[in-house]
């Protein structure tokens, strides 16, 4: 249990870090959260797949997710276009 809890303690410390990043506007942030939500859009088509029924909600919370973040003044806030002053 010991371990597992350590674990949550660190995903939890990384959570607040690339939320810190995504408020202030860093590239970076904005490709984890692109990563941490493909795999998640991933493992949610398996799990349907899997006959889990319950993770189309999380495939449509991750799908405007990605939408949001290719919206061209999101883009535009993380530095994601080119010629971008923000």
């Amino acid at each position: 249990m010991g371990v597992i809890g350590g674990m949550l303690i660190v995903i939890g410390i990384a959570s607040f870090v690339v939320a810190w990043g995504l408020l202030k506007g860093k590239v970076w942030a904005w490709i984890v959260t692109i990563i941490i939500t493909i795999i998640s859009i991933v493992l949610n088509i398996i799990s349907i797949i899997a006959g889990s029924n319950e993770s189309i909600v999380g495939l449509i919370i991750n799908g405007i997710i990605i939408f949001y973040l290719y919206r061209t003044s999101v883009k535009s806030f993380f530095g994601r276009i080119k010629g971008s002053t923000v």
